[in-house]
């Protein structure tokens, strides 16, 4: 699918990098990082509606659920933190999954499941639920400084922008935003709508970057990125791609292990810090 407006949130990990992608060849990864650095200052305080960021987060969490990518640790801790820090909670059977799994361990230590309707379920329910008239008050974590919060956006902005055109298959290759997709048309009357989806796809980018550092890392070298019978092929399959239009059949794994080394421990991280989980 091809957006034409930067304000149509992205939902898997192409659309993430194209989104990127936009807002830089229209001259607003500046405008960006500024926008999320005042988004964190005022998310903060609780003082601002945050609902598009949980609703771009709960697309990230069935994203991640994705059979391939849900068996990896990173997803595993992003579908966690999503869960526990939203606040008007909408439940998947994939979670519920999860709880039944998590009653089954208790058992097995032989620790008593607790009854239906205690206390501690009715602290469940306070926590997720949010009544009608009153809209969700979403709170976000500021542990960075403004400078930080701006380096980090610009710098992940310049990454992943590197990134897709070291992987993208010359002319055949179609972005998921098109040419009308551009920061002042669509992002500068309220620069804080792309901060929210920034923010909100930055754990999506965080668990992938990190799932394809593994990938690239366990496949054999010699074999090309776009073989779809190999692990890094099938991947790109997986998070979006057209692997046969989409993705370069020349490129060796060998080469693109270079082209995936900003992928590091401390770039990782910054991600998560600006996906701006807090606990609640």
């Amino acid at each position: 699918m091809v957006y034409s407006s930067l304000v149509t949130a992205p939902s898997n990990m192409k659309e993430a990098i194209d989104w990127m992608a936009a807002v830089k060849a229209s001259g607003g990864a500046q405008s960006l990082a500024e926008a999320v650095a005042e988004l964190f200052k005022v998310g903060s305080k609780g003082k601002y509606d945050l609902g598009i960021v949980e609703e771009v987060r709960h697309h990230v969490k069935l994203f991640l659920q994705k059979p391939g990518l849900k068996e990896h640790a990173a997803s595993r801790q992003i579908i966690k933190k999503i869960i526990e820090t939203s606040v008007k909670f909408i439940r998947t059977p994939h979670d519920d999954k999860r709880s039944r799994a998590r009653l089954r361990y208790k058992m097995r230590l032989g620790k008593k499941p607790r009854k239906k309707g205690s206390k501690a379920d009715e602290e469940d329910e306070k926590k997720y639920e949010v009544a009608p008239d009153k809209p969700p008050v979403y709170v976000i974590s500021n542990n960075l400084t403004s400078v930080e919060i701006k380096k980090g956006v610009q710098d992940s902005v310049e990454k992943f922008d590197t990134l897709l055109k070291k992987i993208k298959k010359g002319q055949s290759y179609v972005s998921s935003y098109d040419t009308s997709a551009e920061w002042e048309k669509c992002c500068a009357p309220d620069p804080l709508i792309c901060a929210q989806i920034f923010v909100g796809i930055a754990p999506l980018l965080y668990a992938t970057s990190r799932v394809l550092r593994y990938v690239t890392t366990f496949t054999a070298g010699v074999y090309k990125i776009a073989d779809e019978s190999r692990k890094l092929g099938q991947f790109f399959g997986l998070v979006g791609y057209d692997v046969e239009n989409d993705i370069n059949a020349r490129k060796t794994v060998d080469i693109f292990r270079f082209n995936v080394d900003f992928i590091t421990e401390n770039f990782a991280m910054r991600l998560n810090e600006l996906a701006g989980f807090v606990k609640i």
